[in-house]
């Protein structure tokens, strides 16, 4: 099968979209496939290297390392066209997808598409105000409209996908990680010298969180847990690894709360050094509520690290509350849940082993073969007629959910109920009406 994977973003960014690109390649090229990728270059030029075509591009600085690319046709896109790809598998929904539907029209190949973002979380980024945000749904629904089916990696994205009106053939199908970058552990040698560099106490207990420094990722909320745990175990310290816009507003707010001691800022480090942050930990916290899968709760349960995380859909799919994590809905709770793991060592090491246990779940081999699978399915479906007839099966499904997950306490089959009792009422009335019978 002859595959293209599309993406705004290029190999040498640190991203977690690229990373699920770049592990799904290797995982159907492992299948025997003819993977290639088109992605946008780091600089104006467009050329291939290996199995990678970059098309020119320029910075867009509204968002770190967003670009942009208003190429109408490029000798590059015919190179692509003359390779013919079967199935075209886009993951972003704006530059490259113009790319993606020309491509589609002239080899006739089906496309799919992942819904990685959940965009109303980033637009205060271009134009503040809900305004903007209310654009998003009818903007998304426009441009997915060629897609023959959008992959959602939860079902918190499938759901709001259907309810905003998106997209109505919707699958979902978790992202996995390469489990086998996290099987070399942390050498004492290598903790000590990771300690002495971040200033902290070889004896000390570690926790943190790893990814960029915005402010959708409530990391206000963490440091506010921080200091309040250190009025009662001044011991433990917080290390926050990443960098971006809203460092400068967290170093203050670490100042504010007279709390500087006791929290690090690494800054961006390597993605081979990723793995060795998560080892020094020895629980991951997160208060974001903006994830749409989570990759980083579960690199740390791949880790064997506990998840400590703010109520929502992304993590209450992946961690399995009191056993490899808890959540907590306030930040009451979230001392609470820090404390449970900082005073009580056997429980952290019961809830460390259960978090390695789980790891094989969310590895790159199960993602890899259910996207085969779902590609399998849309090149064997005779046309667009019966993938139309998927759709409206799709979303009949998806409005009953929708229906039922809104009602409490079971309203809705209460409202169906009593009107069936009513209609029955009525058709008893007139029947008895008839013989003569009622009074």
């Amino acid at each position: 099968m002859k595959i293209l994977l599309t993406s705004d973003l290029n190999p040498s960014q640190v991203n977690g979209v690229i990373v699920s690109v770049l592990n799904l390649m290797k995982e159907l090229e492992k299948k025997g496939h003819d993977v290639r990728l088109l992605c946008l270059s780091p600089n104006h030029n467009s050329y291939s290297s290996g199995k990678t075509y970059y098309v020119g591009s320029m910075p867009l600085n509204i968002y770190p390392d967003v670009r942009a690319s208003l190429m109408i046709s490029s000798k590059l896109l015919d190179e692509v066209c003359y390779w013919c790809p079967d199935i075209i598998h886009s993951q972003c929904e704006f530059f490259t997808y113009s790319f993606v539907e020309r491509i589609a029209k002239r080899c006739k190949a089906p496309i799919v598409h992942t819904y990685h973002t959940l965009y109303e979380h980033y637009v205060q980024y271009v134009l503040p105000g809900q305004v903007m945000q209310d654009l998003i749904a009818p903007v998304m629904r426009v441009r997915l409209r060629t897609a023959d089916v959008v992959i959602a990696p939860t079902r918190k994205t499938k759901r709001l996908l259907f309810q905003k009106g998106v997209a109505d053939h919707v699958v979902v199908i978790p992202t996995g990680i390469d489990l086998s970058k996290y099987e070399v552990s942390l050498s004492e040698e290598e903790r000590k010298a990771m300690v002495r560099k971040l200033d902290i106490p070889e004896d000390a207990l570690i926790y943190g969180s790893v990814g960029r420094l915005a402010e959708e990722k409530n990391l206000d909320e963490v440091l506010q847990a921080h200091k309040r745990l250190l009025e009662e175990r001044p011991d433990v310290y917080l290390v926050l690894v990443g960098d971006g816009k809203y460092r400068k507003q967290l170093e203050e707010e670490v100042d504010s709360l007279e709390i500087r001691d006791r929290v690090r800022f690494t800054g961006m480090v390597s993605p081979d050094e990723v793995g060795k942050y998560y080892r020094l930990f020895s629980f991951f916290i997160s208060a974001s509520v903006s994830e749409t899968q989570g990759l980083t709760y579960i690199e740390a349960l791949a880790n064997g690290r506990p998840v400590i995380a703010r109520r929502d859909d992304a993590p209450v799919e992946v961690i399995q509350e009191g056993v490899d994590g808890f959540i907590f809905d306030t930040i009451d709770q979230a001392v609470d849940r820090i404390k449970a793991l900082v005073d009580d060592p056997d429980r952290l090491a019961a809830m460390s082993r259960a978090a390695w246990d789980s790891r094989e779940a969310f590895g790159t081999e199960r993602f890899g073969d259910r996207v085969n699978a779902l590609y399998e399915r849309v090149l064997e479906t005779p046309g667009k007629s019966q993938l139309e007839r998927e759709r409206i099966m799709s979303k009949l499904a998806d409005q009953f959910t929708l229906l039922t997950n809104r009602s409490d306490y079971g309203k809705f089959y209460d409202i169906m109920r009593a009107k069936w009792s009513r209609a029955s009422f009525r058709m008893k009335t007139k029947s008895l009406a008839k013989k003569g019978t009622l009074k």
